[in-house]
């Protein structure tokens, strides 16, 4: 029999944290509050200021009022790690379900994996409650979901459901990085047509056991997808996932495929992560897509290259994905497998946006970039235009905040911090001083923090 619990006696208790740092870095000489990493950003399209935000190691925030005010939504699931998000059923009043690839979208010493897909929703009745179910544990455990992709002819309990996995890193003791143990069916491109409850592994000739890092659906046809693979290349696919044709030159080209040019050929030329932006808001003209094919000599950044950042050429095509053209040897610079912001204009195909360890911009195609944005945290993992009737307004997700960016001129921004109550630290270690029981944490680019620890009443 278990022994009834009693209320602690003798110990006074009170908040030490986590909360945002003051005197944050940035890539100049000014300083910012700093919180914890986030990954990416999904926005409610009939409601600019109903955000959704998915973090490094603290779950999923919630904003109805652009990013002023924030509430943790997934605090008690088996899985704080956000790599994506995709939102269904939307009006200005907010958004049916929500869905949660788990697991970091980077690969890195320290990013975190997941545990599966979480879709949540809120329930009927008198007294309404949110709560989250966990799909694919036994399928998707230790992986991470870098992307969720919605077909929006489906719905119900046959919503169809696209994610792209790739594998779940985190770091040791040492510093040297993990790779956690591969899905039972493999990393790639699965499908669901019930909401979840089931999950088909896609066959895409020519990308073996790579992982994949990216996966967009073109606007104009829920049938055509492209995904990105670690090292080998560029994937489409006109049916649903049923049959896929390599855009990379050197594979195989399966039944039914015509040869695409312009994109290299993996076995002699060396990449790794691939990010996709695409835009086709008219059937009448052809989708345009941007590749960054990454090329990092050290992709994780341990060395020998100081960070391990670099830059990696950009691709653009204008049909679809038939040719490609190289517009750019080498975009400013990021980590490949780490830096996840790449999106176009959606007023103009030839802007482009890169996040890599600042905020980039191209007004030719990509041939050319600038910078804008130097007074935030560096690492930009997401970038995204909430209104339509409003470009000007830019959400950015970059390492420590989540900012809105107010363009006036070309180039030249004015920055709106709007993540003072989220508490979401990356602290590497834990200790406590004996002698004045302060506890000390380790957190990611930032100093040691001290607080009082708990003294027992003497």
């Amino acid at each position: 029999m278990l022994k009834a619990q009693s209320v602690i006696q003798g110990t006074n208790w009170f908040p030490i944290g986590p909360a945002d740092y003051q005197n944050g870095q940035t890539n100049d000489d000014s300083r910012v509050h700093a919180s914890g990493r986030a990954s990416v950003i999904a926005v409610n399209p009939a409601n600019s200021n109903d955000v959704w935000l998915g973090t490094a190691g603290g779950g999923v925030w919630h904003s109805t009022n652009g990013g002023v005010n924030w509430l943790p939504m997934s605090d008690n699931e088996a899985s704080l790690a956000i790599g994506s998000i995709a939102l269904d059923g939307c009006s200005a009043n907010g958004c049916a379900v929500i869905y949660l690839g788990t697991g970091e979208n980077g690969i890195r010493r320290d990013t975190y994996y997941g545990m599966g897909l979480l879709i949540g929703s809120t329930s009927g009745g008198e007294f309404s409650t949110f709560g989250w179910n966990l799909m694919g544990a036994d399928i998707f455990k230790y992986a991470s979901i870098t992307n969720v992709v919605l077909d929006p002819s489906t719905s119900g309990g046959s919503k169809g459901i696209y994610v792209s996995v790739s594998s779940g890193v985190t770091a040791s003791a040492t510093e040297s990085t993990v790779t956690a143990p591969a899905p039972p069916q493999g990393y790639g491109i699965y499908k669901s047509s019930n909401l979840g409850s089931s999950w088909t592994h896609l066959t895409v000739p020519g990308s073996g056991t790579a992982r994949s890092t990216d996966l967009v659906m073109d606007p104009q046809s829920n049938t055509t997808l492209y995904a990105g693979f670690l090292g080998k290349g560029i994937f489409k696919t006109t049916d649903g996932g049923t049959h896929w044709c390599p855009l990379n030159a050197g594979i195989a080209l399966p039944p039914g495929c015509v040869a695409a040019t312009g994109l290299p050929n993996p076995a002699t030329t060396k990449f790794d992560s691939v990010r996709l932006a695409i835009r086709h808001p008219s059937a009448a003209t052809p989708a345009v897509l941007y590749a960054v094919l990454g090329n990092c000599p050290d992709p994780i950044g341990n060395g020998p290259v100081f960070g391990g950042y670099c830059g990696s050429p950009l691709y653009q095509t204008t049909d679809g994905g038939v040719t490609w053209t190289q517009v750019n040897a080498a975009v400013p610079t990021g980590f490949s497998r780490y830096h996840q912001a790449l999106t176009i204009d959606p007023s103009n195909a030839g802007t482009v946006y890169f996040g890599g360890l600042v905020i980039n911009k191209s007004i030719d195609n990509g041939q050319t970039f600038n910078e804008m944005g130097a007074n935030v945290h560096p690492d930009h993992h997401d970038l995204v235009f909430p209104d339509p009737s409003n470009l000007s307004r830019i959400y950015d997700r970059e390492r420590r905040w989540f900012l809105v960016f107010q363009r006036r001129r070309e180039y030249v921004v004015q920055r709106e911090q709007r993540s003072a109550d989220q508490r979401i630290s990356v602290a590497f270690f834990l200790a406590v001083d004996g002698s004045n029981y302060r506890r000390h944490t380790g957190q990611r680019n930032r100093n040691v923090g001290g607080h009082p620890s708990l003294e027992p009443r003497r």
